[in-house]
Order: structure tokens, then C-alpha cells, then sequence
């Protein structure tokens, strides 16, 4: 039986989440980062996951778990690639970035978004809502890609404890979606923030040059950081 959340980060504050998810090492964690079961879906719940690196990841047919994967895809914008093609294609493509405009049909789109090799969704109902709850709380936000008046793109994350971490994006044209992740590191960089947390390594991700550290590094990184976001995608 995995611990609760609660359970795992009820500890003295003199040691840090690094420590506490070893102890459970052995016991609960299998190979994908798998640290805790959920006690609800709450904003508050998700504040108290994403300050301590962890992050929500429902799996159908089992309990609904929490991740701090053994090793995290994140993007150095010291070593962004952006690829020549996607250069000359948004030069040919005349789209509108909005921040936080449309946040709850960005998500809901991510609920809906067909993938491959992928059936159903882990984004599920009362998820969506505690997310919400999150978004008016100005620690979750969306970055859209808007064409002619329609929302044909999107990508929402969690920006809190001084690091963003993309949580889904949709799309429903080819390649908007690299249009999304590119905006949102073009404002993250403008923000000052060097890097960004994409939890899983996708082909997405791949093309912005993601790759995978450790998770001690990756509870480095949220434990070093001191962002203080001042842009129009955090507010």
C-alpha cells in the first residue's frame, strides 16, 4: 500500500522530500517515480505536490497515484534547440499567443486530445476541477495559440515553488503544438527562469532538446530556485 501525500511529507522540515521518498524507496516506488496515493484531488493538495516536486498522474484501473519519477525530463534553455523548420513555419503562420484566457477549455482539450498508442485520459473530472481551483489561485496558468478568433492550441502547467512544470498540451493542427511549448519558453526565458520541468520525455519535448536528469538533481533544482514570475503567463 502506497502512503498518502500527506503521509509522505508530514516530515521534520530539517530534512528535506529527497530523503523522506527514500524511505519508501524499497516499499512503494516502482521504476516510473511512483511515491504516494492520492487523499483527494484539492488545490491545495497539488500546491503542497508540485512545491515538493511531485506531481499527479492518474493510471486507469488502479489508484490514483502521485510520481517524482527516478529520472525527469526537463528543458536547459542554455541549450534550447529550436529547429530551422519550425522557424520557417511560423513565419508563414499568423497566430495569436494569449496567456490565461481560456483556461478551462485549454484543459478540457487536453482531456480530450486522441494520442497515440493512448486510450482514455488521466485528466479526470475532479482533477480538472482541483486545477481550476489552482488557476484562480494564480499558480496555474495556460499559454494558447489562437488563429482567426479560435483556440486551436494549447498548453497549461503548474508555476509555483521557482520552476514551471508543463503538465499537457493539445492541439488541433499539425505542429501548433511545438508553437505552444515555444511560447511558453520564450516567456519563461523573458521571466528569467533557465530551465523548465516537462516530468516525462515526449517527441515534443525531444524537439526543444528535453533530455532526462536524476530526480536528486531535480529536487536540487526546486530547492535551489527563487523565482519571482512577473510576466503575464503567472498572473
Amino acid at each position: 500500500m502506497f502512503p498518502t501525500l500527506n503521509e509522505i511529507l508530514s516530515f521534520d522540515q530539517t530534512h528535506n522530500i529527497q530523503d523522506v521518498i527514500k524511505n519508501y524507496d524499497e516499499a512503494s516506488v516502482h521504476a516510473m517515480g511512483c511515491v504516494a496515493r492520492v487523499g483527494e484531488w484539492s488545490s491545495r493538495n497539488l500546491r503542497l505536490s508540485y512545491s515538493n516536486g511531485i506531481f499527479p498522474w492518474p493510471h486507469e484501473g488502479s489508484e490514483d497515484l502521485w510520481f517524482c519519477p527516478v529520472l525527469r525530463g526537463v528543458i536547459d534553455f542554455k541549450s534550447l534547440h529550436i529547429p530551422q523548420r519550425l522557424l520557417r513555419q511560423i513565419k508563414k503562420t499568423n497566430y495569436e499567443v494569449k496567456f490565461n484566457h481560456s483556461f478551462s477549455e485549454v484543459i478540457k482539450h487536453c482531456q480530450t486530445q486522441v494520442r497515440k498508442n493512448q486510450t482514455g485520459s488521466w485528466i479526470k473530472e475532479d482533477l480538472i476541477q482541483a486545477y481550476i481551483d489552482l488557476h484562480r489561485e494564480g499558480m496555474c496558468h495556460s499559454v494558447e495559440v489562437w488563429e482567426e478568433g479560435e483556440l486551436i492550441s494549447g498548453l497549461y502547467g503548474v508555476g509555483i515553488a521557482g520552476y514551471f512544470s508543463a503538465e499537457s498540451v493539445f492541439s488541433k493542427k499539425s505542429n501548433y503544438a511545438k508553437y505552444a511549448l515555444l511560447e511558453t519558453i520564450k516567456t519563461l526565458q523573458a521571466q528569467g527562469l533557465e530551465w523548465m520541468d516537462v516530468q516525462m520525455l515526449t517527441n515534443l519535448s525531444r524537439n526543444f532538446g528535453a533530455y532526462s536528469i536524476s530526480r536528486s538533481e531535480f529536487l536540487r533544482r526546486v530547492q535551489e530556485s527563487a523565482w519571482q514570475p512577473t510576466s503575464p503567463l503567472i498572473v
